[in-house]
């Protein structure tokens, strides 16, 4: 059988939908991208984009999967634990991000198709370029061909992707589905949130939390030892003391040494974000933070009641970190008396199977510079906090359900809740808003 020239059509049927497109503009296409400022300067989004585009043009769309990915781009093991080396997942976002950025670019509005990466898939799109209101054009570059399909039948030319995001019933409304009303993506949504703190000529300022924690005494901790069977490695363990033999003189305060998980994957998930747009990033203990680190960068505050810049900052703002009467910590809504959002109560013993998490957004801080704060009332949700700031995808639909584009140009609160289960937390609902 002979093999088709470059400029014939590729054929895939996708469940009754096909793209237009010569595999010839494809490959332009390609070499273009490639060899953009946006994507020169990291060979790994290059190698990642080229591999799943040739696969994609060889019909092997069923070998973009993570694991195969792992292997045969970054040399992992068939073994590997893929739910704890993301590698595949993290160069997938850095590429749509490069992507995003190509297309935004003089050079990107040139384009006869676009190759688009999908969140949720690393089938690649080839589509046709969009007008600036946002609609799709030049038919003859690429098209999808439905109408025309349903007319003719297989004697419209074809080539294309498997797209797995789009319905098989509406291509073009399932496009629609991932805009917003004014023609955004959910990413482009996302890069809106982040643009006050994203100065190229200044770094980002990580405030962390400080929680206090307090150590047994030297006296309990001898006390414990006699008491427990000798162990060869010298591990941690919890007392063997029961609280009536205990004092107050039996606990000290250690400040700045330690940290919380929650606080840390919020952390981890911030720092990784802004390292993929090549934002420098300076981090300090928020005890140890002065005004004039607010004055010189941008910041991010992370975490509330072991935070003091946190509630510095928000101490003025409709909601609030705050305590309930019964002493349980609490978001408040300063406009409205009495409406808040708390933990239940529950014992020391049985853990809260919720949290809520408060987002604010600053244009400008009393110190000039703009901040973003993320905390939860518990550590599971300032880590879905943070989480959720570092997703392009999952900020994106928050914001999109804000439903007014205002908030881009003005400050913004969010207030948002997780369900948790075990240590698990699930996607942060949005509750209530403010934007000013």
């Amino acid at each position: 059988m002979s093999q088709p020239g470059p400029n014939a059509p590729i054929q895939i049927p996708d469940a009754g939908r096909r793209i237009a497109c010569p595999e010839r503009a494809i490959r332009a296409e390609l070499d273009r991208i490639l060899h953009s400022p946006a994507f020169s300067g990291s060979r790994r989004s290059q190698h990642f984009l080229q591999y799943v585009v040739e696969k994609t043009l060889e019909s092997q769309m069923t070998a973009l999967k993570e694991r195969n990915l792992a292997i045969d781009l970054f040399g992992r093991p068939p073994s590997a634990n893929l739910s704890e080396d993301t590698i595949v997942r993290v160069s997938a976002r850095e590429v749509r991000r490069r992507l995003q950025q190509f297309y935004a670019s003089a050079e990107g509005a040139r384009a006869q198709v676009q190759i688009r990466l999908p969140a949720g898939t690393y089938v690649p799109e080839f589509l046709p370029p969009e007008t600036p209101q946002g609609h799709r054009h030049r038919p003859d570059a690429c098209s999808t061909g439905l109408a025309a399909a349903s007319a003719q039948g297989s004697r419209l030319p074809a080539c294309g992707v498997w797209a797995a995001v789009f319905l098989a019933i509406a291509g073009a409304l399932a496009l629609a589905s991932r805009l917003t009303p004014d023609g955004g993506t959910e990413a482009a949504l996302a890069e809106w949130f982040w643009q006050p703190l994203l100065s190229p000529h200044s770094k980002v300022l990580i405030g962390l939390p400080h929680p206090i924690v307090y150590q047994p005494s030297a006296r309990a901790l001898r006390e414990s030892a006699r008491r427990q069977p000798p162990q060869e490695i010298p591990l941690q363990r919890p007392l063997a003391l029961r609280p009536e033999e205990l004092s107050g003189a039996d606990f000290f305060p250690v400040d700045d040494q330690y940290a919380v998980l929650g606080d840390l994957f919020a952390v981890s998930h911030l720092h990784a974000m802004l390292s993929l747009r090549n934002r420098a990033v300076r981090m300090r203990v928020s005890s140890r933070m002065e005004p004039g680190d607010l004055k010189e960068s941008p910041s991010i505050q992370i975490g509330a009641y072991s935070n003091p810049w946190t509630l510095e900052l928000g101490r003025t703002l409709r909601f609030r970190f705050g305590y309930m009467p019964d002493g349980r910590p609490c978001i408040a809504d300063s406009s409205k008396p009495g409406r808040h959002w708390a933990l239940p109560m529950l014992s020391r013993h049985m853990p809260a199977d919720q949290d809520y998490i408060l987002v604010s957004r600053l244009l400008s801080s009393p110190w000039g510079q703009p901040a973003v704060l993320v905390a939860g009332l518990d550590q599971f949700g300032t880590g879905a906090g943070g989480q959720l700031l570092s997703d392009p995808r999952r900020l994106g639909v928050v914001l999109h359900s804000i439903g007014t584009a205002d908030w881009r140009r003005a400050n913004l609160q969010m207030v948002l809740q997780i369900r948790v289960v075990g240590s698990t937390a699930s996607a942060p609902q949005l509750v209530a808003w403010h934007v000013w």
